[in-house]
């Protein structure tokens, strides 16, 4: 995935049983992923990430139904990472026909 400025970022994509709208408790598991997936984004030499927390899906017959929360990281110039807080909630969802 590249951001908009260009740059390159890996994204992680995984299924909580969490509910969403819990974001305390999504923002805990997620810093515990973002742990050991950090060492993988800096073996790629990349300077951004995204962990994105993705729902049970919903299907029916003939469609799928998938709210997603994003959570973006990127490398500063000291090295360290910091988290991008998002002004819209970095919260999706996809709807899509099978």
């Amino acid at each position: 995935m590249f951001f908009t400025k260009g740059d390159a970022a890996l994204i992680l994509k995984y299924q909580t049983d969490l509910n969403l709208d819990d974001q305390a408790a999504l923002h805990r598991e997620v810093l515990a992923i973002w742990d050991v997936f950090r060492q993988d984004v800096e073996r790629a030499g990349l300077k951004g990430a995204i962990v994105s927390a993705n729902e049970r899906p919903l299907s029916h017959l003939f469609w799928s139904s998938n709210i997603s929360f994003n959570f973006v990281f990127n490398r500063v110039e000291d090295g360290t990472w910091r988290e991008v807080e998002s002004k819209t909630n970095a919260r999706s969802e996809d709807t899509s026909g099978r």
